[in-house]
Formats: C-alpha cells, structure tokens, sequence
C-alpha cells in the first residue's frame, strides 16, 4: 500500500493524514464515552471506577507510543 507513497503529491498525503486524524479522534470520543458509561452505569464502586479508568488510561497510553513508533 504504501511502496509508492512518496510518489503521492503533497494533497494525497496530506488527505491521508486528514484521515487518520479523524479515525484517531473518532476513537477518542468512543473511548471518553466509553469511560463515562463504565463508570456511571456498571461500576457504582469507587475503586471499581478508579481499576476502570486506570485500565483505559494505560490501554490509551499503550495505543499512544505504539502509534508514535510507527510514525
């Protein structure tokens, strides 16, 4: 897929990046509300919220530094 993308003029790869973009925001919005729904409506437990969160947090960050390592 990408053997010829510096081939791609500058608006093609800037599309592609646009792309990107939306599909990384999309599923931070998935995932903040995600957390809400967790946390508002399975887990009534303080530290059950607290497990939650810290597990989608790192879940994030994980998901974060493997997207900047491919970059």
């Amino acid at each position: 897929m990408f053997d010829n993308y510096a081939a791609l003029s500058y608006n093609e790869r800037e599309n592609d990046f646009i792309n990107i973009t939306i599909i990384y925001n999309t599923a931070s919005y998935f995932i903040s509300h995600l957390k809400m729904f967790l946390s508002f409506f399975i887990f009534r437990n303080k530290e059950k919220v607290y497990e939650c969160n810290t597990l989608i947090n790192n879940t994030l960050l994980n998901i974060d530094s493997e997207t900047l390592s491919e970059t």
